[in-house]
C-alpha cells in the first residue's frame, strides 16, 4: 500500500512539474505585446513561405536610407529583364555586381517598401535586408520590420527550379550583422531585442532553403 501511494506521489510530482515547466516555456516564449499581431515570416512568389521577419526599425523614411547610406548599404536595381541578364552574367562569371536587384518578397499583401543590399564580393554574394512599413507607431514614429538574410551562392530553387539566390541558414547572425554595421556608423539610438515567435529549427524559405533561428527580433531606434 505504502509503495502504491508512493509511487502515485512521484508520478504526480513529474506530471506537475512537467505541467509547470510547459507553462514557464510557454511563458518566456511568447510574443511581445508589440509583435503579436504581426507576420513571423514574408511570403515568397506562388504563396511559399519566405525568410522569417527578425529586423524592425523605429523613424521614417529618410531616416532609414540616411541610416543605411551611412552604414554603405547600397539600394538594389528594379528588378528587370536587362538586370536579371546582367546579374546572371555576374554570377556566372563571379563577378561584382553592387547593386544587384534583390527579389521580391511580400508582407500585408504588397512587395518591400525599402531594400538594401551590402555587397560581399561576386554577385553570388551579399548581405541585404527588406523592410515594410506598419500602421503602427512607436513614440510618435513610424514602425518598420523586415527580413534580413545572406546570400551566400547561386542554386536551383527547391520550389520553382529556376536560379535563385541560397540564402545561408543562419539568420541570426546576419540580423545582427546588419544592426551593428548600422550602430557603428552611429545611426542608432537604441537597440533592443523582443520575442516576435517561437524558435524556428528545422524552417524552411520559398527558394527551399533551409534556415533556423531564435524567434527574436532586433529593434532599432534610429537618430
Amino acid at each position: 500500500m505504502f509503495k502504491r501511494l508512493r509511487a502515485r506521489s512521484i508520478l504526480l510530482l513529474v506530471a506537475t512539474c512537467a505541467s509547470a515547466g510547459a507553462l514557464a516555456f510557454a511563458w518566456l516564449m511568447r510574443p511581445s505585446p508589440l509583435f503579436s499581431s504581426l507576420p513571423v515570416a514574408t511570403t515568397a512568389s506562388f504563396g511559399h513561405a519566405g525568410d522569417p521577419v527578425n529586423v524592425a526599425f523605429v523613424g521614417d523614411e529618410a531616416s532609414i536610407i540616411r541610416a543605411f547610406h551611412a552604414a554603405r548599404w547600397l539600394v538594389p536595381e528594379p528588378v528587370t529583364a536587362a538586370s536579371a541578364l546582367k546579374m546572371a552574367a555576374a554570377s556566372a562569371l563571379d563577378a561584382p555586381y553592387p547593386s544587384a536587384p534583390v527579389s521580391d518578397l511580400r508582407l500585408f499583401g504588397r512587395v518591400q517598401d525599402l531594400a538594401f543590399e551590402l555587397p560581399a564580393g561576386s554577385a553570388r554574394e551579399r548581405h541585404h535586408v527588406r523592410l515594410w512599413r506598419t500602421t503602427m507607431l512607436v513614440s510618435g514614429k513610424p514602425l518598420w520590420i523586415g527580413s534580413a538574410s545572406y546570400d551566400s551562392g547561386i542554386e536551383l530553387s527547391g520550389t520553382t527550379a529556376l536560379p535563385t539566390h541560397h540564402v545561408s541558414p543562419n539568420v541570426d547572425g546576419e540580423r545582427d550583422f546588419a544592426a551593428r554595421t548600422l550602430a557603428d556608423a552611429g545611426t542608432v539610438q537604441t537597440e533592443t531585442t523582443a520575442r516576435i515567435g517561437y524558435p524556428t529549427l528545422w524552417g524552411f524559405n520559398g527558394g527551399g532553403d533551409w534556415y533556423f533561428d531564435d524567434g527574436l527580433i532586433q529593434v532599432l531606434t534610429l537618430r
